[in-house]
């Protein structure tokens, strides 16, 4: 259950960090 956990969180974190760089490219 934990591992399940921290593979979401990471997902989350990989998704978050590409929309931020998304976000710098478009400037």
């Amino acid at each position: 259950m934990r591992n399940s956990l921290m593979d979401i969180s990471d997902k989350f974190f990989v998704a978050r960090r590409g929309i931020i760089q998304d976000l710098s490219n478009t400037y």
